[in-house]
C-alpha cells in the first residue's frame, strides 16, 4: 500500500490499518496531501490520550502545507490493546517503535519528519537512534524520559486509575498547563469528552500494565551524542509535569539541536500556545530556525 491509496483531502480524516508486525489493528490520524512533505505525530500519555485528542489543531493547522499522520499509539484511543499486555514501559515502547516505522512502511514513506510530545518525544528519540535513516528533522516538546526527578504531578498521571473520575481528570489536565484560565479550550469539557476514552476497560488494561514499571525510559546518553539530525527542543518553564531541566539536558547532549524555552507554559505546549507551536514547526521544517 502506498500513500496515495489514502482518501487524503485538505481536511481531517482516519484510517485503520492492519500492520504486518502489530497484532491488531491501529488508528491514523491525517491531514494534507500525500504529495506534501510527511510529518508524524506521536502524541503523549495522559488518560484519554491519542492522536487526534494530542493533535487537532495541529493537523487542522499544517494540512495545508504537509502530509500529516498523528497514530493512536498501540495501547491507546482506537488502536490495538493486547489482552495480556506487557507490564514494563520498555517493551510498550519497542511496540511504539515498530507501528511508527510499519505505518510509514505501510503508506510508502521513506523518510518524514518527526515530531513527539512528552511520551511521545521520548518514542522519538528512540526511532531517532534505531531508525536514523527514515526521519529528517525532529521536534521534541516537553520530553518525557530524561534522567529528571518524577515529578508528584507524574505520579498522580501514572496512578490516576486508583481513583478515575471525569472531575478527576480535569484536575489532572490543569496541572499540566500553566495557566487553566488563559486555555484556548475548556479542560473540563475536554476531561469530560477523554473521560470515555480513559474509561474504557481496554484503555485502563493498557494504561495501567505500561505504567507498572514506572514513569516512560529514555535513551542513553550516548546514543542522544550520535542523533545527526536537526532536531528542536521546546519546553514550558513552569512544567510542572516533566521540569524544564529535561530540555537543558536534551540540549547539552544532542549535537544538532536548537532549544526553545517558553515562559507562562506548562506540559502542554501545543494546547496553550497552538499558534506559536504552529509558527515555529513551519519555521524549522523550512529551514529558517
Amino acid at each position: 500500500m502506498s500513500a496515495s491509496t489514502l482518501a487524503a483531502p485538505i481536511g481531517l480524516a482516519s484510517t485503520q490499518m492492519q500492520l504486518p508486525s502489530i497484532e491488531g489493528p491501529v488508528t491514523v490520524h491525517h491531514s494534507g496531501s500525500v504529495d506534501s512533505a510527511p510529518v508524524v505525530f506521536l502524541h503523549g500519555a495522559a488518560p484519554g490520550a491519542g492522536g487526534l485528542s494530542n493533535w487537532r489543531p495541529a493537523l487542522t493547522e499544517l494540512g495545508s502545507d504537509f502530509f500529516c499522520l498523528a497514530p493512536d499509539f498501540v495501547g491507546f484511543a482506537d488502536s490495538w490493546h493486547p489482552a495480556e499486555p506487557p507490564r514494563d514501559m520498555r517493551l510498550w515502547n519497542r511496540l511504539r517503535v515498530e507501528q511508527t516505522l510499519a505505518v510509514l512502511d505501510h503508506l510508502g514513506i521513506e523518510r518524514a519528519h518527526l515530531v513527539g510530545s512528552s511520551m511521545g518525544a521520548s518514542v522519538a528519540l528512540q526511532l531517532l537512534t534505531e531508525a536514523p535513516e527514515r526521519f529528517d528533522k525532529a521536534v521534541l516538546l516537553a520530553t518525557a524520559g530524561t534522567p529528571v526527578p518524577v515529578t508528584e504531578e507524574l505520579e498522580r498521571v501514572m496512578s490516576f486509575y486508583l481513583d478515575p473520575s471525569p472531575a478527576a481528570l480535569a484536575r489532572l489536565y490543569s496541572w499540566f498547563v500553566h495557566d487553566p484560565a488563559a486555555m484556548p479550550v475548556d479542560l473540563r469539557a475536554l476531561a469530560e469528552r477523554n473521560y470515555v476514552v480513559a474509561s474504557r476497560p481496554d484503555v485502563r488494561r493498557s494504561f495501567e500494565a505500561q505504567f507498572a514499571s514506572g514513569p516512560p525510559v529514555g535513551v542513553p546518553e550516548t546514543a542522544l551524542r550520535r542523533i545527526s539530525h536537526p532536531t528542536l527542543v521546546v519546553h514550558g518553564l513552569q512544567d510542572s509535569v516533566v521540569p524544564v531541566e529535561a530540555a537543558y539536558y536534551l540540549a547539552r547532549h544532542i549535537p544538532d539541536v536548537r532549544l526553545h524555552v517558553l515562559g507562562r507554559c506548562g506540559h502542554w505546549i501545543p494546547s496553550e500556545y497552538p499558534d506559536r507551536t504552529h509558527r515555529l514547526l513551519r519555521s524549522f521544517f523550512a529551514g529558517d530556525l
